[in-house]
C-alpha cells in the first residue's frame, strides 16, 4: 500500500475562477448537435414506419401490421420518455450548500481534506456548496453532480443520482425500438443495395466517376466500396422511371389538361419501391444507434452491479498505471472515519482512500436494486427513482478496514 500523500488533488477548497468558457469544451457543442441529429432521424424514421411501413405490412397481413404498430408506439413512448426525463433535468448549482448535520458533527464517514473537514466546491456557479463522496463538478454542465458517471452528448447532460435510471430505461427501450422497427426495413433495404450494385457498379459511368480514381482507394477499401454504393444510389435515381418498382403496389392519378384527362400510376410506397440514400442513411443510423444502446447497457449493468462508475474506473486505471512509477497524480481520497462504531462526535482520523477500494459494493443484487428498483418492472420504467446514498451505502467490510486504519493513526 502507498503511503498517504500531503494533499489530496482530488478535492480541496481552492478557488477556480468562475465559468470558464464552456464552448470551447467538445462536449458542450456536441450536446447541442447531437440531439437535434436525434430528433431529424427520428421525425424521418417515424414518418417512414407511419406512412410506408405499417400501410405496407397492414396489406400483407393486418394482425402482424396492428402488432408491430403496438409495439413501435409503447417503445417509442418509453423512449421519448425517459430520454426528455435526462435532457430537461436541472442544471442549476447546488441547492444545499451546507452539509448534513451528521457530517458536520463528524458522526459519519465522508469526503474531507486534509485538516478532516468537509469538501466544499467554489467552481463556476456552485458558490461554495458541499461535495458529498460521489459528487463530482461536471466541467461541460459548470455545476456539481451527486453520484457522477459521466456526461453524456447524447442527451446533452450528466448522467447521475438523478439520471442513471431513465438513462438506462432511455438505452433499453431505444435498443427494443430499434430492433423491432427495422425488421420489415432490412429485407428491403438490402434488396435495393442489392439492386442497385447489380445495375450500376459495371457501369461506365461509375468506372469512370470512381472505381478509376485513385481517390476511390484514399480510405481504403471501406471507402472504396461504400462510396461506390453510394454514388451508386445517385445513378439508380436517374434512371429509376425506366425500372420496375421493387415494392409494386401503386395507385393510379388523374389530371385533366385541354380538355383531355391522363392518368398515371405512381407507387404507393415511394421511399421503398425505389432506392433512396435517405432510407438507406435511415437504416444504417438506427443500427448504428442500436449497437451503441446495447454496448452502453452492458456498461450500466456491470458497473452497476459492481457497485462502482465510469470515472471511479477510470481514476483506478490511471492509479494502477503508476504503479512502481512516481505518481503524476493521486487518484486517492481522503475520507473522514469515525472511530467507534456509535459514531460519536470528533472521534475519529483522515484516511486516504485507493480508487480501486470497493467503497459502495454491497453484492450485485443490492447494488443494483438501490439504482433500479426493488421490482423487476421498476427496471424498465423511468419514473421510479434511484434511492441510492453516499452516507449510507457504504460497504460494512470496508468500513471495518477503515476503522481500524484510523485507529491506527490516532
Amino acid at each position: 500500500m502507498r503511503e498517504p500523500a500531503e494533499s489530496t488533488p482530488s478535492h480541496g477548497k481552492s478557488r477556480v475562477p468562475a465559468r470558464m468558457q464552456r464552448w470551447k469544451r467538445p462536449n458542450v457543442w456536441l450536446g447541442a448537435i447531437i440531439p437535434s441529429l436525434l430528433l431529424i432521424f427520428a421525425l424521418r424514421g417515424y414518418s417512414l414506419v407511419l406512412l410506408e411501413i405499417i400501410p405496407l405490412l397492414r396489406s400483407r397481413s393486418p394482425a402482424i401490421a396492428c402488432g408491430y404498430a403496438v409495439v413501435v408506439h409503447i417503445a417509442l413512448f418509453l423512449t421519448g420518455y425517459s430520454y426528455f426525463a435526462v435532457f430537461f433535468q436541472r442544471r442549476e448549482s447546488p441547492r444545499r450548500k451546507e452539509p448534513p448535520v451528521e457530517v458536520q458533527e463528524k458522526r459519519v464517514i465522508f469526503a474531507c481534506d486534509d485538516q478532516g473537514e468537509s469538501i466544499r466546491c467554489y467552481r463556476d456557479s456552485c458558490g461554495g456548496a458541499w461535495q458529498s463522496l460521489r459528487t463530482r463538478h461536471c466541467a461541460d454542465c459548470a455545476t456539481c453532480r451527486p453520484n457522477f458517471d459521466h456526461h453524456c452528448a447524447f442527451v446533452s447532460n450528466c448522467i447521475g443520482q438523478d439520471t442513471m435510471k431513465p438513462f438506462f430505461t432511455f438505452l433499453v427501450w431505444a435498443a427494443v425500438l430499434l430492433s423491432v422497427a427495422l425488421v420489415p426495413f432490412v429485407p428491403l433495404e438490402f434488396r435495393s443495395m442489392r439492386e442497385v450494385v447489380r445495375t450500376t457498379w459495371d457501369t461506365a459511368e461509375l468506372e469512370e466517376r470512381w472505381w478509376s480514381r485513385r481517390l476511390s482507394w484514399a480510405g481504403g477499401p471501406v471507402w472504396h466500396y461504400a462510396g461506390g454504393l453510394l454514388l451508386g444510389y445517385r445513378l439508380y435515381q436517374k434512371t429509376a422511371h425506366e425500372r420496375p418498382l421493387l415494392v409494386p403496389d401503386v395507385t393510379t392519378r388523374t389530371f385533366t389538361q385541354d380538355g383531355i384527362t391522363y392518368a398515371y400510376d405512381v407507387p404507393l410506397y415511394p421511399s421503398l419501391a425505389v432506392p433512396h440514400l435517405g432510407t438507406l442513411a435511415v437504416v444504417f443510423f438506427a443500427l448504428f444507434i442500436t449497437l451503441i444502446a446495447l454496448a452502453m447497457i452492458f456498461v450500466i449493468v456491470r458497473n452497476t452491479r459492481l457497485g462502482t462508475s465510469a470515472i471511479q474506473i477510470e481514476r483506478t486505471r490511471l492509479w494502477r498505471s503508476q504503479d512502481g512509477v512516481k505518481p503524476v497524480y493521486d487518484a486517492r481520497v481522503a475520507l473522514w472515519v469515525p472511530l467507534d462504531a456509535e459514531r460519536q462526535a470528533g472521534q475519529g482520523a483522515v484516511v486516504y482512500v485507493e480508487p480501486d477500494t470497493p467503497l459502495f459494493d454491497l453484492g450485485p443484487s443490492e447494488n443494483w436494486r438501490r439504482v433500479m428498483g426493488e421490482k423487476w418492472w421498476q427496471w424498465f420504467v423511468p419514473w421510479v427513482p434511484s434511492r441510492a446514498s453516499d452516507l449510507h451505502d457504504l460497504n460494512p467490510r470496508v468500513i471495518d478496514t477503515l476503522r481500524e486504519r484510523a485507529r491506527k493513526k490516532r
